[in-house]
């Protein structure tokens, strides 16, 4: 994938006691994780969806101790000059499925208290 621009971030330089930022600039880019194949002309965000049911489908064919579970929905954080955006793209099938299991496994004992 090739870079397609740059842009200035504000990233902390230093010990917790200083107070002042360095600016750096970072390149455009992104990375998946786990593995997938990358669309040649990739076309964000609708390669996302595809892109996501490939990790699924390698992820359930491995052991259930070795795969990183990928989400049952796909949200898009974006960065630029304007701003952060924060939007829903896509819900799998199993979202409510897995909603219900995340919470019904879910117990308020279990929350370390101050």
């Amino acid at each position: 994938m090739e870079t397609i621009g740059s842009a200035s971030a504000l990233f902390w330089s230093g010990s917790p006691t200083q107070e002042w930022w360095q600016p750096l600039t970072q390149s455009y880019g992104f990375l998946v994780k786990p593995e997938c194949r990358i669309p040649e002309n990739f076309n964000f965000p609708q390669d996302i969806i595809e892109m996501m049911d490939e990790q699924r489908k390698i992820q359930a064919s491995k052991p259930k101790d070795e795969r990183v579970y990928v989400g049952a929905e796909i949200q898009i954080h974006g960065l630029s000059e304007q701003g952060l955006g924060i939007y829903t793209l896509h819900r799998f099938e199993d979202y409510d499925r897995d909603e219900t299991a995340m919470y019904d496994d879910f117990h308020l004992s279990q929350i370390s208290q101050p």
